[in-house]
Order: C-alpha cells, then sequence, then structure tokens
C-alpha cells in the first residue's frame, strides 16, 4: 500500500479508510511517507492514528512514515503498528523525531525478547534532531539488531553522541559471528581525535565487518 505524498485530511481518509480495512490483512509494505503535510496538529495525529490502526493486525515487513511530523506524541500513535509487525525495514526520516521519541523506540524494538530487533534489517532516521542522549538510545537499539544491514543517521547534528552509535556498531558486530551490516550512512557526526573518540569503535566495528557497499 503506498499513500504516500498526499495529504491525506480527516475527511479524505475517512472515504479511503472503509477500503484500506479490506486489504489490511494481507499488507506487508506500507509506504506513508508525507501524508499530513499542512494539516492542523490534532488532525494530523488523528489520520496518523487511524492509518496505525487499520494495520494494527498486519504482517508488516516494510513500513516507510518519512516526512510526517509527528514528534513523539504522533510516534506513539503509530506503536501498535509497529510492536506487532516482523519488521524488517522502518524509515521514520524527518519525523520531528525527539530524545524521548528513541525511548519509545528502544522499548519497542528489543520488547519481548527483541523480538523486532532480531528482525529488524534496515532503519532510517534521518534528519530528526534527538541530540547526544537519543543517540545514546539509538546506540542500544543498534547493538540488538543482529539482522541489521542498513542504519542510516545523516542530518542528525548527532555532534557529541556520535561515540554513542559508534559503541552500539561495535557491540553488535561483536555479538554475531558474521555481522551483516553493509551500508552506514553517518557521515555528519563529530568523530574527533583523542583515545576516548568515535572513530576508534567504529574502526573496530568496520574490521569484523566483510560485507561492506557502503560507508559514509
Amino acid at each position: 500500500v503506498d499513500i504516500s505524498c498526499l495529504s491525506w485530511c480527516k475527511e479524505a481518509f475517512d472515504i479511503v479508510k472503509p477500503f484500506l480495512e479490506t486489504i489490511a490483512k494481507d499488507v506487508q509494505y506500507a509506504a506513508f511517507a508525507d501524508i499530513i503535510a499542512g494539516l492542523m496538529t490534532d488532525e494530523g495525529l488523528a489520520v496518523t492514528e487511524g492509518v496505525a490502526q487499520i494495520f494494527a493486525k498486519s504482517s508488516l515487513i516494510d513500513i516507510d512514515l518519512s516526512d510526517n511530523a509527528m514528534g513523539p506524541r504522533g510516534l506513539s500513535r503509530v506503536e501498535s503498528m509497529i510492536v506487532n509487525a516482523p519488521l524488517q525495514r522502518l524509515y521514520l526520516g524527518n519525523c520531528g523525531l525527539s530524545y524521548e521519541s528513541m525511548i519509545l523506540l528502544r522499548e519497542w524494538v528489543t520488547a519481548d525478547n527483541n523480538r523486532i530487533a532480531n528482525s529488524l534489517q534496515e532503519l532510517l532516521l534521518d534528519r530528526n534532531m534527538m541530540g547526544a542522549e537519543g543517540a545514546r538510545e539509538v546506540g542500544e537499539i543498534l547493538s540488538q539488531c543482529k539482522n541489521l544491514k542498513y542504519f542510516s543517521y545523516l542530518g542528525c547534528r548527532i555532534q557529541g553522541g556520535t561515540i554513542h552509535l559508534a559503541n552500539g556498531l561495535k557491540n553488535l558486530v561483536q555479538t554475531c559471528q558474521q555481522p551483516a551490516l553493509c551500508r552506514i550512512e553517518i557521515d555528519d557526526g563529530n568523530f574527533g581525535e583523542s583515545e576516548s573518540s568515535a572513530y576508534i569503535p567504529l574502526a573496530e566495528a568496520v574490521e569484523k565487518c566483510t560485507k561492506w557497499q557502503r560507508l559514509e
């Protein structure tokens, strides 16, 4: 299902909702990027929650919610769609996500004995403003995703939080006999030059991976 790049006001969403409900059980790929542009906050949150409720019991492999100004309140409203899915790919770029949002995401990904963490292969969190503390939470997420192939954190202005991402990647590859990582994008991080800087654990993580396709 792809309803991306259309601004779904509540009235329009109510029209398409019955049809979506008839197909939801068979849907595996959900593209919902940029669907609440220009809406007032309450209406945007209502539409976001409505979409999540429809697909709460779907076996979603792929979810793209990028370019929706959800923030922590909006993210909490899509919980049912994310936590019940056998997710392999999750895209949350440019969603107005904060440090608090990353706490939620970590809790969901690591719940039920790391159920989502064990299936997740791609995680994109580009163009959000989680800060160093948010990066710490993301580092915890990364360390648990043993089948992760692709991770992107571009445009998040992580600065002092880069060390947390690097440590998360290092901890991840240390628990895998054959790490799946082949693509990482964190090229606006601050890697520093001291012994405690991020480039050291990142280098240790890179060294243990043999399937590299792209490293930024």
